[in-house]
């Protein structure tokens, strides 16, 4: 706990005793007994011109994350106002969690941090809010972070533009980086009164997101100022991948839907349905995805595309099967091709290799022996723009997760156990995949991580 008192706090504010928050900080935790205090710590550490408010909201945490915040609570009553609940209210799926905080909401803006997150630059919300207050067409703020994951060397998520301290964005940028991500974010508080207002039921970060940047424009700081945990006590964390497509999908669905089918979403939107179509296991479930992909496609050629996609998640074809040992080469033109075998998130080849265009990409082999052993994975690529994170899974299992930087030839082991079958689906997930439009390089827009060169798979053999 800070040594600071509320005195000390609130003596750079230009208000009288009894003040009205300019800012609300809107900060939910469960079970965050060993984050809650550097959480509590960030915010009150801010250096303000203005006053601020501390709303907390333990969702009946069974760790002692309650008593934490209580004595926190207990040292700056002015500026705390915690609650507690008996039983969980996001397990319920009601809404009850949002509607609860919402009616506690009394800033002119609401800063987000969760209470496994925290801020590290102690005049993050007073640049944010000297931003908002100068220019009335910002609806939002955010800035850089750093990830800290169980195990793992710290990621600096920071998106850095030469010469800038900060920059604009607007509704076009949507989707494509994580210029709002949560703990970093500052809104107007009529963002929240106007989504309260369309009664979501499936609403998230990104539906406040869309309405901010639907109504104005957003300033990024291009520095970080806080830091996001990932750990295997996180909520999202212990979310399968098919739990948070399917989530994903329902939170764009509705905003696509309740917005006049606005055609900012639909693409985010088809690009779910085609995940769900991908990692659906039913027949009938994938059939209605595939319905519901052809009723918002906005072309013939997106149409055949779903259907192919379709197609290939259900049927092994003649063109997939694969000898083992054979390289497969991404270029342009060349007789062993692995483009026969790209699924979804390749761009067109060129005459080395071929680029990933978002931040998913799927492969699909049909091997020609069942349940192989010892196999290798075989990769040769290229980044963009330096460092690119890759998570790859094969069969829905991650045999994966490492920093590319480069040139790189990565050979991988593939777990027996995966290979339950002759088909072998990879899916790589590229977090850092950006533009080199949003970059400032040239007018390209499709989102860059890998420029793959070629692939095979291998047996291992044993020396005796």
């Amino acid at each position: 706990m800070l040594s600071k008192t509320e005195d000390d706090i609130r003596r750079t504010w230009n208000v009288e005793a009894d003040f009205f928050p300019l800012v609300t900080i809107r900060c939910l935790a469960y079970n965050h007994a060993l984050f809650i205090e550097k959480t509590l710590d960030g915010f009150l550490m801010q250096e303000t011109s203005f006053p601020f408010e501390i709303v907390v909201h333990d969702d009946a945490s069974t760790d002692g994350t309650a008593a934490i915040i209580e004595s926190y609570q207990k040292k700056y009553p002015s500026i705390i106002k915690a609650l507690y609940e008996k039983e969980n209210l996001y397990s319920k799926g009601d809404g009850s969690l949002a509607r609860v905080m919402d009616s506690f909401m009394r800033g002119k803006y609401i800063a987000l941090c969760e209470g496994d997150d925290y801020w590290t630059d102690k005049m993050k919300l007073q640049m944010q809010i000297d931003a908002l207050e100068e220019h009335k067409d910002y609806m939002a703020s955010g800035c850089g972070f750093i990830v800290k994951e169980d195990n793992k060397p710290d990621c600096d998520y920071t998106i850095y533009k030469a010469g800038q301290e900060s920059f604009v964005f607007g509704i076009e940028d949507y989707g494509k980086n994580w210029y709002l991500k949560t703990l970093t974010c500052v809104y107007r508080k009529e963002v929240f009164d106007y989504v309260a207002s369309k009664c979501y039921q499936y609403k998230k970060d990104v539906t406040f997101q869309y309405h901010a940047l639907k109504n104005g424009n957003g300033i990024y700081f291009c520095k970080p100022m806080g830091v996001y945990n990932i750990h295997s006590g996180g909520v999202w964390s212990a979310v399968s991948e098919l739990r948070k497509v399917k989530g994903d999908l329902n939170t764009f669905r509705e905003i696509y839907i309740k917005n006049d089918r606005d055609r900012t979403i639909r693409p985010i939107y088809l690009a779910r349905l085609e995940s769900m179509l991908r990692l659906e296991k039913g027949i009938s479930e994938k059939f209605s995805y595939l319905l519901e992909a052809l009723m918002c496609a906005p072309d013939m050629a997106h149409k055949r595309h779903f259907i192919s996609v379709f197609i290939g998640s259900v049927s092994c074809k003649k063109n997939q099967t694969y000898s083992f040992g054979k390289q497969l080469s991404f270029a342009e033109k060349g007789h062993d091709t692995a483009l026969q075998h790209c699924l979804s998130g390749f761009s067109t080849p060129e005459y080395t290799h071929t680029w990933t265009d978002g931040m998913t990409a799927e492969m699909k082999f049909v091997l020609k022996r069942k349940k192989p052993q010892n196999l290798l994975l075989n990769l040769e690529y290229s980044t963009f723009n330096g460092k690119q994170r890759v998570k790859l899974y094969a069969n829905d299992v991650l045999i994966a997760d490492y920093v590319a930087d480069g040139d790189e030839v990565k050979t991988l082991a593939l777990p027996n156990e995966v290979v339950q079958n002759r088909a072998l689906l990879f899916r790589f997930e590229l977090p850092d995949a950006v533009s080199p439009l949003t970059l400032g390089i040239s007018a390209d827009s499709r989102a860059l991580a890998l420029a793959m060169r070629s692939i095979s798979i291998f047996q291992k053999r044993h020396d005796y």
